[in-house]
């Protein structure tokens, strides 16, 4: 039965047709309501995918399993962000620019809280892609300067906040960790 797939590719439709309304409108509120029904519908996913002790590996990912690479919501959603994402980066709204940004990192702390490497590996992969098309569609210098720190600032305090408490409470040495600090930055 394909009914439940095609309702959500519906409604992930009717979201991103909103969330470039809003973003046009310059509504602040509205993308991040929508921004979060994206992060609700990946999260409500891992969650169950968890209660079946089902998740995407980094051996599943090294080996290209397709057990879940082909979740179609998870695709739609990738491939809506782009689209959200260019059109967050023409507004010139710092504030939706910022919302935009932060999204990927939404996702992969998500997927981290969840040891899921496909949702991971999916979203790590938009912060270079990120500066590429801030490089080509933001002509005003201070607000490609703004996302580029953005992303700077998001990142890092990913690997603050997130990475290096995990690496403290394990048996990784001091110096190791310094280390893989100074790798991760």
């Amino acid at each position: 039965n394909d009914r439940i797939p095609r309702a959500i590719s519906e409604n992930l439709q009717i979201s991103k047709d909103e969330l470039i309304e809003a973003i046009h409108n310059g509504n602040i509120s509205t993308v991040d309501l929508l921004l979060n029904r994206y992060i609700f519908l990946i999260r409500s996913f891992l969650s169950a995918m968890r209660d079946y002790n089902v998740r995407f590996t980094l051996d599943m990912v090294e080996r290209d399993s397709r057990l879940f690479s082909d979740w179609h919501a998870l695709s739609q959603i990738e491939h809506d962000y782009y689209t959200i994402l260019e059109e967050a980066l023409q507004s010139t709204n710092r504030e939706i620019i910022h919302q935009a940004i932060d999204f990927p990192l939404d996702i992969i702390i998500i997927a981290d809280e969840f040891r899921d490497h496909l949702a991971f590996r999916r979203f790590a992969r938009f912060f270079p892609e990120i500066y590429r098309l801030a490089a080509r569609l933001i002509k005003d210098k201070s607000l490609r300067e703004f996302v580029y720190d953005r992303i700077w600032r998001s990142l890092q305090d990913y690997i603050n906040l997130r990475i290096m408490p995990k690496l403290e409470d394990s048996n990784v040495s001091n110096e190791d960790v310094a280390t893989y600090h100074g790798y991760a930055l």
